[in-house]
């Protein structure tokens, strides 16, 4: 550490600094990084593996294996005479869990003589396989020109030049893959105009066409080499030595979000070393993996005695993570029953709904998940506004339980409203009157000016307003009295500015009793403060009245008693 920031602080080659910061970063890491206790890695048998390198690996459909290698004789002796030394596609059959047959090289067809033939890519169907032709020239690359081929009566054919990408620029590592809602290749390049070393492209495949690449940009690439990619279930995998890392190249896992690229990471011991790590490839139930590395282990073929040197091919086998989600529901005063939970998978093209779950009585929903997804929990209940949450698996590399806590908002009490029509009767409750008088009483006051407001809000209106008395005294005095009642309220309207004309009134006396005190009932049994109060119905409104039940709270529908009615 001090002798990396000693050159970070004093070098003056920027390309020295930068190689020295990645390294300070990595180690810094260090401890971050995951075990991936899941994942148990182990190099495939001499069937597959030779002291040369391999590379390219990649599961066909069925479950073949293909590759590329350079040569399958344990030793390579360089005597001028070196046709033969180019990298070749093979395929190995499966012999078991994690074991292959041995390798036999596909034709000529394919192998082509003096060029190198590697990074293999298939699509869905396997029908057509892209990989590259590759020149070497002075321990470089002179070019590298994608070819595809096509598998038909169990034959492949011959390889013709992808011409739509054929430029002065190097295609390596392809993987078709989707982008954007399509089918697009992603490719390793050095073309000019990337950001340094070699880039990762895509090419969108439109049409049976391949159109003009286009760089993944700075979330991705950097100053050194990214090489490698591999998409599954909506990340991109690609190895790099300009991220932080263990040293040498790393494989990282970013994720497409639907416009960007994002949460890169490194994906963590097993995967990775301080060796060079690269050309990861999972099957399609993601159940194994493949990867290329060159760091030693026990029964590595050596050439010249170097444990590091050459590339291996190594199979990955992944036990299944157990992922919980424990949903908890609340509002604002603590534990909410009675909700609905959606757990929707938000990784693909269009969401998908996973699993739906109510619970009549707890607040605690639990849901098993997939590693590497994207998802959304979507919380309703009635009296409540929904909500929802985003979150995803990535990065996770071991069991693990997820809680969620979501705090549900109540929705305002929805205000109830009573409806009357034309000649319905509307109580007129706090509206009683001293025996035997017939002036206003304060406390009648709030509903009389809630009846004003109400006869403004229906300018069209008109009502009757009607009262009523008990059985007390002959039905003519109670008559007249009654009258005098309902014209009394009718002042106090007009004196608020309704109409007169508006207001009919009509004493009814003791004609239509809104108690029991009729004649021959001794009254002194019953409530004797005040006497019956008036009613209401409309006469004339064109349309329906909607009173606030929570404003008119004493108001009742009592048939055959009337206070107003609305005409």
């Amino acid at each position: 550490m001090v002798q990396l920031n000693y050159i970070i602080t004093t070098t003056k080659d920027e390309k020295e600094k930068e190689e020295a910061t990645v390294l300070w970063k990595g180690i810094k890491l260090m401890d971050t990084f995951n075990q991936n206790v899941e994942a148990e890695i182990k190099p495939l048998g001499e069937n597959v593996n030779s002291a040369s390198a391999e590379s390219s690996p990649v599961f066909y459909p069925d479950g073949t294996l293909f590759f590329s290698s350079f040569n399958r004789k344990k030793e390579i002796i360089l005597d001028g005479d070196e046709s033969d030394y180019h990298a070749k596609i093979y395929l190995s059959k499966r012999a078991g869990k994690g074991e292959f047959d041995k390798a036999t090289a596909l034709p000529t067809l394919i192998n082509r003589d003096k060029f190198n033939n590697s990074g293999i890519t298939f699509t869905e169907d396997g029908k057509t396989m892209y990989f590259t032709r590759v020149k070497l020239k002075n321990n470089g690359v002179e070019s590298s020109v994608l070819y595809a081929a096509d598998y038909n009566g169990g034959e492949w054919s011959a390889a013709k030049e992808v011409t739509q990408l054929k430029s002065n620029f190097k295609i390596q590592h392809p993987c078709l893959g989707e982008l954007f809602g399509e089918k697009v290749l992603y490719f390793s390049s050095d073309m000019d105009g990337g950001l340094g070393g070699s880039d990762i492209y895509y090419s969108t495949l439109r049409n049976g066409n391949f159109l003009t690449p286009v760089n993944l940009g700075n979330t991705i690439n950097t100053p050194f080499d990214e090489i490698t990619p591999f998409y599954y279930g909506g990340n991109l995998y690609f190895s790099s030595n300009g991220h932080p890392g263990m040293g040498g190249h790393d494989v990282f896992q970013a994720t497409w979000t639907g416009s960007t690229w994002s949460d890169m990471i490194n994906i963590g011991f097993n995967y990775n070393s301080s060796y060079d790590d690269f050309g990861l490839h999972f099957n399609q139930g993601g159940t194994s993996a493949l990867l290329v590395s060159n760091r030693p282990y026990d029964s590595k073929i050596k050439m010249n005695n170097n444990a590091s040197c050459c590339d291996d091919i190594f199979m990955i086998n992944i036990r299944e993570k157990v992922i919980e989600l424990i949903v908890l529901v609340n509002d604002e005063k603590g534990p909410l029953d009675d909700a609905v939970v959606e757990l929707i998978n938000i990784g693909g093209k269009d969401p998908l709904l996973v699993d739906k779950k109510s619970n009549n009585a707890g607040n605690k929903f639990g849901f098993s998940l997939d590693g590497d997804k994207s998802y959304l929990i979507q919380v309703t209940r009635d009296g409540y506004y929904p909500d929802t949450l985003t979150f995803n698996t990535r990065g996770i590399f071991d069991d693990q339980v997820i809680t969620k806590t979501i705090v549900l908002k109540a929705k305002p009490r929805s205000e109830d409203y009573d409806t009357y029509s034309i000649n319905e009767p509307i109580r007129l409750n706090n509206i009683y009157y001293d025996l035997d008088k017939a002036n206003i009483r304060p406390e009648a006051e709030k509903d009389l000016l809630y009846l004003s407001e109400l006869m403004e809000q229906y300018p069209e209106m008109v009502i009757e307003l009607s009262s009523h008395t008990d059985s007390r005294s002959d039905d003519n005095y109670n008559q007249k009295l009654s009258q005098r009642r309902a014209d009394s309220a009718k002042r106090w309207l007009v004196d608020q500015g309704v109409e007169s004309r508006r207001i009919v009134t009509q004493g009814y006396g003791e004609k239509m009793l809104l108690n029991r005190c009729k004649n021959g009932i001794n009254v002194l049994k019953m409530n004797t403060e005040s006497t019956e109060g008036p009613s209401l119905k409309s006469l004339q409104v064109l349309k329906p009245l909607k009173l606030k039940s929570q404003d008119w709270k004493t108001q009742r529908r009592t048939k055959n008693k009337t206070l107003i009615m609305l005409f």
